[in-house]
């Protein structure tokens, strides 16, 4: 299962730094006004819980589809 987090820039005003851990736990993709991100395989939870600790908005979006 293949999980994406959109998250909007304007989420990182004043937390600058926090983009540096994230780029390590997961790629990330810069589109308009916001950041597309793929966490890294067993970096999911920890992602997750980063931005949960920093207050950041997010969105997630699972594709369960299976491919032969």
């Amino acid at each position: 299962m293949d999980v994406v987090i959109t998250i909007f820039k304007a989420e990182f005003k004043g937390k600058a730094d926090l983009m540096q851990l994230l780029h390590a736990m997961a790629q990330i993709n810069e589109v308009d006004g916001a950041l597309i991100c793929s966490p890294h395989t067993g970096k999911l939870f920890d992602f997750l819980g980063i931005l949960k600790d920093h207050k950041i908005s997010y969105g997630t979006h699972f594709n369960t589809s299976r491919e032969k």
